[in-house]
This record gives C-alpha cells, sequence and structure tokens, in this order.
C-alpha cells in the first residue's frame, strides 16, 4: 500500500485522522483527506474523482525518485547501472537488474 485517501462528508474523517483511532503505519500513509457530498457507492466515486491529481502527483515523485537514484549511481561510478541494448540485455538474461527504464 503506497498511500491513503480518507474520505467522506462532514467532519467525521478528520476526527478519525487526528485521534488515535488508526494504526500508525496506515496512518502515515495518509497523503489527504477529501471532501464529499455524498456516502456510500456515490461517495466512494466523489472521492476516487477528486483523488485522481493526488494519486498522479504521487506517480510522478515516485518517478522522480527513481530517475534521481538512476543518476546517482551513474555519478558513484560504481558498476550498479547500465546503459545501452546489449549491456542491459546481458543483465537482464543473468538476473542482475533490480530498475529497468526504459
Amino acid at each position: 500500500m503506497k498511500a491513503v485517501v480518507i474520505g467522506g462528508p462532514g467532519f467525521t474523517k478528520n476526527d478519525l485522522v487526528d485521534a488515535d483511532y488508526i494504526q500508525y503505519e496506515i496512518k502515515d500513509k495518509i497523503i489527504a483527506t477529501v471532501d464529499t457530498s455524498y456516502t456510500g457507492d456515490f461517495g466512494i466515486r466523489e472521492v476516487i474523482n477528486k483523488s485522481t491529481d493526488i494519486l498522479n502527483e504521487l506517480d510522478v515523485i515516485h518517478e522522480k525518485e527513481v530517475i534521481q537514484k538512476f543518476l546517482g549511481e551513474l555519478r558513484k561510478d560504481d558498476g550498479l547501472y547500465s546503459y545501452g541494448e546489449d549491456e542491459v540485455r546481458n543483465n537482464l538474461i543473468i538476473g542482475a537488474v533490480d530498475t529497468l527504464l526504459l
């Protein structure tokens, strides 16, 4: 689980987040609380619609972290990276690839 979005009408969602009702490992993953006009199925759809931008930002941040890690490995020059079709293909064959960027 990468992230948690809490949503609903009224102040109950805020009380839930602010109090100690949620286990700390899950609480640390809360990235947003979203106000909704509805409960039930319509409320869930509303939370998803309102969270799209927030979740897209999370993907962009993850992609930036992966690129930064790759560039950091390039600067170290200790062999923990490879690029070029032949070199990457050989590393894939021997199972020496942790992350593949295309």
